[in-house]
This record gives structure tokens, sequence and C-alpha cells, in this order.
């Protein structure tokens, strides 16, 4: 749903208008703040007239709406998928356009990925910027937007190896794990993985690996399903399985050159 009122408070800003100049002959001055404050939906006539005093086509409006809320879908997909390339250009577009996006309800979906994508990036500064940020507005985020946030958090935790409070961050996420959206379970099994990898449990992490290998599998997700096989064949060395950790390595190397994945090769063959 569209925050009605942010965008009509955007324009009127941008067009340098007082409350006073934008409402007059329409409706009260008090009635326009409650409007942009999103206490109060206007009737189609008045947001018609209110909006047409600046030159905008209410219609219009609602399609450049729906246009932003696809290229943040897009942006969100990319990042599911790790195109960090794609991300980046998705980024450069929406970043552009920040303010607009701030004044409607897509902002909090974009500011999750907006931290998802400087850990993408590695730039610690600015994804513990983004955190405090995101920790503010936490009293707006959806059911689906915490959600959301208790994965990224942990992936932030993991990021800066504070790997205890992941840890805790991933019992308690446990917790919450029916609200968790579906298309985070296979990230929520690599991370597992991950930590339990980090605690020389090699066992159990070959267990999460395997199901992490599994969900990106099914979700045609060949990416992050590199990343987990990486991990699955680094366990299977730990344990002296020494065959399927070579068919597997091999695998990933193939696969690794195939994509042009030159980072990722690379740390496969010294792991080899």
């Amino acid at each position: 749903m569209m925050n009605i009122g942010s965008i009509l408070k955007y324009y009127r800003m941008r067009n340098n208008l007082t409350q006073a100049e934008l409402c007059k002959g329409v409706c009260s001055i008090s009635h326009l703040s409650k409007i942009e404050s999103n206490k109060y939906i206007p009737h189609n006539e008045t947001i018609n007239e209110l909006f047409k005093r600046m030159g905008i086509e209410w219609e219009r409006e609602v399609d450049i709406y729906e246009g932003w809320k696809e290229k943040l879908e897009t942006f969100i997909m990319h990042s599911v998928y790790y195109d960090l390339k794609a991300m980046e250009e998705g980024y450069k577009e929406l970043s552009a356009h920040e303010d607009y996006l701030q004044s409607t309800d897509l902002v909090n979906r974009y500011e999750l990925y907006k931290l998802r994508y400087f850990l993408f990036k590695q730039d610690t500064p600015r994804a513990t910027q983004q955190v405090s940020i995101l920790k503010r507005m936490e009293t707006s985020f959806t059911e689906y937007e915490k959600g959301v946030s208790k994965v990224i958090y942990l992936i932030y935790d993991i990021f800066l190896q504070n790997f205890t409070e992941a840890e805790n961050r991933l019992e308690r996420i446990e917790e919450f794990r029916e609200r968790i959206p579906h298309m985070f379970e296979g990230e929520l099994f690599y991370q597992r993985a991950y930590l339990l990898h980090n605690r020389a449990q090699y066992s159990k992490s070959t267990y999460y690996a395997e199901m992490a290998v599994d969900h990106f599998r099914k979700d045609s997700n060949y990416i992050r399903l590199l990343h987990a096989q990486l991990l699955l064949a680094i366990n299977y060395t730990n344990r002296d399985f020494i065959l399927q950790a070579d068919g597997l390595f091999k695998t990933i190397l193939r696969n690794a050159r195939m994509m042009q994945m030159e980072q990722l090769y690379q740390g496969a063959l010294y792991n080899y």
C-alpha cells in the first residue's frame, strides 16, 4: 500500500510549497497535515486536486510507484541469488532516487537490503552505520520485515566475526522460525553450517551444509550453491572423506571457472 501522504509531502517540498499554499481552497492546513503524516486517507477528489496543483497526475504517480516497487523487488532477488554485479547496478539506480523511496512504504525493505548490499561490498563502516539506522526503524517493521532483519543481522554478526553473538542470534531465530521467509531457509542452513565449522564441529556442520546444498539446488540458486558445496567439501576433508571431497572439489572448480567466479575458484583450488 502506498503512503499517499508521504509522497504528497515529498512533492510539496520539492516544489517549495508551504502547507498553506498547497491546500488553499481545497482543505484545511490541519487536514493536510493529517494526510501528510498518513493519519488520514483523503478522498480521491482531494488527492487529485492537491497533486494537480503541483502539475502531477495521481494515476501516473501510481504507475511510478509500481515501477519503483518492481525495481526494488528485483534488487532483493539479486541479493538472494548473490548476483553482486546486478545488485550494484540496481543499487546505483535506487540510491539516486532514495528520497522518493524513503517517502513510501518501500523504505523498510530498501534500507534492509542496503545493509545486505554493504555486506556484499565488505564495507564495514557503512554496514555498521546501516545497522544503527535499522535499529531505529524496527518499530515500523512488518512481520515479514522482522524476519528478514533477523537473518541479515545474523549475516552481519558473522561478517564481523562476532561468532558468539551470531550463535545466540541463530538460537533466537529458531524460536521465530515460522516467520522467517522461505527464501532464507538455505541461507540459515549455510550460516549454521559455517558457525559449526568455525567451532570445529565438522560432523554437525556437514549435516547443515548438505541441507543448504539441497535447498540452493532446488531453488536454482547456483552461486550460493557453490559456496555451500565448498564448505561441504572442506568439511569432508576435515572428516577424512577423501573421495567425496575430491569429487566435490572438482565439480566446484569446473563450475566456478564456467561462471567466471575467480575468487571462489582460487579459494576452492587452495583448499583442494
